[in-house]
């Protein structure tokens, strides 16, 4: 132990103890997901720029000098920013976009995260507009569990795949419940992730075996809608029920008569 020592303080006195230790460099954020995406085509006049980043951002650093549009002039377009959560930023123009041209989307490296970490990088994507507004409407076009699967799982959470970007905050316990055999509805967590464009219901406590849940997205007035205004034509439902309990223990000896 004594020579283990020594040869410690030996190294310290030759190359410094602080060389001992290497630095741990930082993830710093990055920008993981754009709507529109880059050189994208036909964009609706009426879009806003949506832009994803990778972990919690300092959201007063996304501001208008460091997340912004110019046409094809250089003109920064007019417009604001809202925030939804740490990670997602939108820009939306005061007017319409121009039909047939082309917009430039600058993201810069005063963004920073909420431990003072810089954008890894400058951002900038293109995309070129179309000549007529987004008027489609949000739609369901996948879930999981599938409409009217049964044996499903107690532990099960359920997704609803979406057919274009929605807006994050009309997605919530507000607009999508669980109803079990009609009653009052369950305790659930409700999150969107905007690449896949799912929304994710995850129950609080454990479904019921043998019991019919009903799952509700909420549209038309108030309900889930996408970034230009557009609600989903009218509430979604579908249909689960869980299988029976089943025994599937092993048996165990806990007494024996007569005792031995």
């Amino acid at each position: 132990m004594k020579l283990i020592i020594v040869l410690v303080i030996t190294m310290c006195g030759l190359i410094g103890c602080n060389n001992l230790y290497y630095d741990v460099p930082p993830i710093l954020p990055k920008i993981d997901y754009t709507s529109p995406e880059n050189d994208a085509n036909e964009v609706p006049l009426n879009s806003s720029v949506l832009i994803s980043f990778s972990h919690d951002i300092n959201t007063e650093s996304v501001n208008s000098d460091s997340f912004y549009v110019k046409d094809n002039y250089g003109k920064i377009v007019s417009g604001s920013i809202t925030h939804y959560g740490n990670r997602i930023a939108v820009f939306f123009p005061d007017y319409e976009l121009l039909p047939n041209e082309k917009y430039v989307v600058y993201a810069n490296k005063n963004i920073e995260d909420i431990s003072r970490y810089l954008l890894d990088k400058e951002y900038s994507f293109s995309f070129n507009t179309g000549s007529v507004a987004d008027e489609i409407l949000p739609e369901v076009i996948e879930t999981i569990p599938k409409n009217e699967e049964s044996d499903v799982s107690i532990n099960s959470e359920f997704k609803i795949v979406l057919n274009k970007d929605c807006n994050p905050s009309s997605i919530s316990i507000e607009t999508v419940s669980i109803k079990k055999d009609n009653e009052s509805p369950i305790e659930i967590d409700v999150l969107y992730d905007v690449v896949s464009k799912m929304i994710l219901v995850k129950p609080k406590k454990q479904l019921d075996y043998n019991a019919l849940y009903v799952i509700t997205i909420k549209g038309n007035i108030g309900g889930v809608s996408d970034l230009r205004g557009n609600s989903l034509e009218r509430d979604y439902t579908f249909s689960i029920s869980t299988g029976e309990f089943k025994d599937i223990l092993p048996p165990v000896i806990i007494a024996k008569t007569p005792e031995h």
